[in-house]
C-alpha cells in the first residue's frame, strides 16, 4: 500500500516473560472483506482458511458474515477465526458468523470479553449457543486449554511445563501453528490441542515468536 504505513509492532518483553505490545495498525485500516472475496481461488486450494484477528479489525468484522458464508459455499476450505487485541461484544453480529466457523479458540481474556462469561465451561456454552457449529475452546495459558466439539464432549488439556519461561510473544498463534498442522494431518480436535500446546511449550523458551519451533514430528513424540 503506497499511501499508508505496513502495519508493525513492537514488543516488550519483562524478566517474567510477559509482553507488552506498542502496535500501528497501519494498512490495516483499509483491509476490507473485498480483498478475499476477490482471491477465492487461492482460498479454494487451501485446506484451512485462518483469519485473524477478530479485534484488529473493525471495518471487516460487519462483513465477516458474507465473507464466510461466501467461502463455506464456493470453497471446501475449513474456517478457524482466531482473536487478538480488544474483541468487543456484539451477541447479534458475533452469532451470524460463528454459526461458519470450523474451530474457535480465543484467549480467556478475549473470550471474557466476547462473551461476558468468566469459568471456561460457561464460555463453551456460550459459543456453543451462538451458533458455533464444530470445535470451540479457551486457550488458558499456564493451565492448557479447554477444547470441546459438542456441548457435551470436552476436555481440558494441561500444558506442558518448561524450566524457564523467557518470552510469551507468538505462544496463541504457536498453539494454532501446531492445532491446524495436526488436524490437516487428521487428528482429533483433542490430540491436536495436545499438539498446540506442546508447540506453545516450546514457543515460550526462546526470544521470538517462532525462534524455539521444530518440525512437526518432534511435537508427535512429546
Amino acid at each position: 500500500d503506497r499511501s499508508a504505513q505496513t502495519s508493525s509492532t513492537i514488543v516488550a518483553v519483562g524478566k517474567d516473560g510477559e509482553r507488552s505490545f506498542l502496535h500501528t495498525r497501519g494498512c490495516l485500516a483499509n483491509f476490507r472483506a473485498s480483498d478475499v472475496l476477490e482471491n477465492l481461488q487461492l482460498v479454494k486450494r487451501a485446506k484451512i482458511f485462518a483469519f485473524g484477528y477478530l479485534g484488529l479489525l473493525p471495518e471487516t468484522e460487519k462483513d465477516l458474515e458474507v465473507l464466510f458464508r461466501t467461502i463455506k459455499k464456493e470453497t471446501r476450505a475449513k474456517i478457524l477465526l482466531d482473536t487478538g487485541g480488544n474483541p468487543r461484544r456484539q451477541p447479534k453480529p458475533f452469532a451470524s458468523f460463528i454459526r461458519y466457523v470450523d474451530y474457535f479458540m480465543p484467549s480467556y481474556e478475549e473470550a471474557v470479553a466476547l462473551t461476558g462469561r468468566k469459568k471456561p465451561e460457561d464460555i463453551v456454552q456460550y459459543l456453543f449457543d451462538a451458533g458455533a457449529p464444530n470445535v470451540v475452546g479457551v486457550k488458558l495459558g499456564s493451565r492448557g486449554c479447554l477444547v470441546a466439539s459438542s456441548p457435551n464432549v470436552a476436555e481440558y488439556v494441561p500444558a506442558l511445563r518448561v524450566k524457564r519461561v523467557v518470552d510469551t510473544t507468538g505462544a496463541g498463534d504457536a498453539f494454532v501453528a501446531g492445532f491446524l498442522a495436526a488436524v490437516i494431518r487428521e487428528f482429533s480436535p483433542f490430540a491436536a490441542a495436545r499438539i498446540g500446546n506442546a508447540v506453545a511449550s516450546e514457543c515460550v523458551t526462546a526470544v521470538g515468536a517462532s525462534s524455539a519451533i521444530q518440525n512437526f514430528n518432534h511435537y508427535v513424540k512429546r
